[in-house]
């Protein structure tokens, strides 16, 4: 009775949960490769070779190399696998979609000098409007694996201790309201799960989580580039940033053995679920040097972005005892917040080797403790978050190389990529890697078709509520893509 009368206070005040923490200022701050099919074919090593609307987005200076209007749309099949061992257990599950990476136009104006293009002073521009895909949030895991004298009852009723109810977070407050966890006789901030109260100090658990991630970053962008006098290229770009992405995760727990046949305990199922949209806006800008015909250098920076996002967030909590099964949820708690995205330095270069290709490079700077989550509501918490942030991450250094070989109308491309973990150490993600090979064909009157192929690994590590005990998610996504377009 005593739990009903506390369960409808909370629910008449609102009960707030956060959902909100470190992970949340990696996952909007991180971004894929990024590009069409000629720039990620080529490792998305392209921040000085310019010339491809991926350009506005990558470093806005390489607008500059444009000479004709252009038209350009691509599509992509993902497969995503996720391998995942917990405990001793090795679990697969995938994920597969269609989408769109890319779609955007360019117009360009050249300087006539009588009847001919300019050689010398301003030569021409060019602008670009259009959208890239930042990140692709498509994924499905699946882990599970008996733990022994360690429950999900054990570990909420530690972390509630020292609190009266009243001042529960959701998954401690639900977890109580159906019985999970228990006032410890005669105290009222002391908490005990079944295992502890019955003193069953030999048992063990069947233990599982899936996750289902959708969604996806998309930048949408319009650029300016200018050439001048075919040596200073100078660009920059207005980025809109727009994030739609949704977690559903189910961890169940159902006892496999225990010592203490009175204990009433059976099973347990906690299910969450957070949708998160928003937008933020942002500037990059750029410069490229070609001091020569066989080099070009380049530098871009992408400043930081103020993200203003809405989650809409619940849980709830079912508890199975041999006597009777109680359920309670949070309902949809909404919540509004900022990230403010670390910002970006990228230095490039490109060997060209006139025609018959180049070989090109990229290195990226990106300190994620600069990241930051802020809201007018529940400052005090998310200062903390912040602090955390700044002890965890690190300053990540990400590289790309890649390579195109000209013959006729054909291109032959191939590249590399790792981004390095955004954390101080492996704690969390691991360094993610890729390769990429490609085809490229002009034909007609300025039609070009791009194909690329893409594969990245890496490993996450993911704990269902004991950062002592986590999965090892290894994770290994098959990209391909085709892109075609116009130049007029």
């Amino acid at each position: 009775m005593k739990k009903l009368v506390v369960a409808i206070t909370l629910l008449i005040v609102t009960c707030k949960g956060f959902a909100q923490n470190v992970e949340d200022i990696v996952r909007i701050s991180k971004t894929d490769a990024i590009g069409s099919a000629r720039v990620l074919s080529a490792g998305g090593a392209w921040g000085a070779v310019g010339a491809d609307l991926s350009s506005a987005s990558i470093n806005p200076a390489g607008l500059g190399f444009y000479r004709r209007n252009e038209f350009l749309g691509s599509m992509a099949v993902t497969a995503n696998y996720a391998d995942a061992t917990y405990l001793g257990s090795l679990r697969n599950d995938s994920r597969t979609n269609f989408n769109i990476p890319n779609i955007g136009a360019v117009f360009s104006y050249v300087n006539q000098e009588r009847g001919k293009d300019a050689k010398n002073g301003w030569i021409s521009a060019s602008f670009a409007v259009g959208m890239n895909r930042l990140a692709d949030f498509q994924q499905n895991t699946f882990y599970s694996g008996i733990n022994k004298n360690n429950s999900f009852g054990d570990y909420t009723a530690i972390q509630a201790n020292g609190k009266d109810t009243n001042n529960l977070n959701d998954i401690q407050n639900l977890t109580w309201r159906t019985y999970l966890i228990n006032n410890t006789p005669n105290k009222s901030d002391s908490f005990d799960s079944w295992f502890g109260r019955n003193n069953d100090k030999n048992y063990s658990v069947n233990q599982a989580k899936s996750t289902q991630l959708r969604g996806n970053m998309n930048e949408w962008y319009f650029g300016v580039g200018s050439n001048i006098s075919n040596f200073l290229y100078l660009g920059a770009s207005v980025v809109l940033n727009t994030t739609n992405m949704t977690t559903n995760s189910t961890f169940t727990e159902e006892v496999k053995s225990k010592s203490i046949n009175s204990n009433p305990y059976l099973s347990n199922v906690y299910t969450s679920s957070v949708s998160t949209t928003g937008s933020g806006i942002g500037g990059k800008f750029g410069i490229i040097i070609s001091p020569i015909d066989y080099f070009r250098f380049g530098l871009s920076y992408q400043t930081p972005i103020r993200v203003n996002l809405t989650d809409v967030y619940s849980s709830s909590n079912t508890t199975e005892l041999s006597t009777k099964s109680l359920s309670a949820s949070t309902g949809d708690i909404n919540s509004t917040y900022q990230i403010i995205t670390p910002g970006k330095l990228t230095l490039s270069g490109v060997i060209m080797i006139p025609k018959h290709g180049f070989i090109s490079a990229d290195y990226e700077i990106i300190d994620y403790r600069d990241g930051q989550i802020k809201s007018t509501e529940f400052q005090s918490y998310f200062e903390t978050v912040n602090t955390k942030a700044r002890t965890i991450l690190a300053q990540s250094t990400n590289m790309r190389i890649g390579g195109e070989y000209r013959w006729d109308n054909y291109r032959f491309r191939t590249g590399y990529n790792v981004n390095n973990s955004p954390y101080s150490d492996d704690r969390k993600i691991t360094k993610q890697q890729s390769i990429s090979a490609g085809l490229g064909m002009l034909w007609g009157n300025g039609y070009f078709m791009d194909a690329a192929c893409i594969r990245s690994w890496g490993t996450v590590y993911n704990s269902p509520y004991d950062e002592k005990q986590s999965s090892q998610i290894d994770l290994t996504k098959y990209t391909f893509m085709l892109s075609g377009g116009i130049r007029f």
